[in-house]
């Protein structure tokens, strides 16, 4: 760990709880990962993908009722 990161996580225990959780909140929205709707439609596209792949794969099973 750098030293810099040591002396804030040091430091940080200095601040009361409910201030260290805002933080502990905060620091994830500031390296901009992907939020929940992204990943939600991330999935929705490539289950789309996927069921696009598998339709034009497969013929249709033929249904007998008899």
């Amino acid at each position: 760990m750098l030293a810099s990161i040591e002396k804030i996580v040091k430091e940080s225990r200095n601040i009361p709880v409910d201030d260290r959780l805002v933080l502990i909140d905060n620091l994830p929205k500031s390296v901009n990962l992907p939020t929940r709707g992204d990943v939600d439609r991330a999935w929705l596209e490539e289950v789309e993908r996927r069921h696009q792949v598998l339709d034009n794969r497969m013929p249709e099973l033929p249904i007998n009722f008899s």
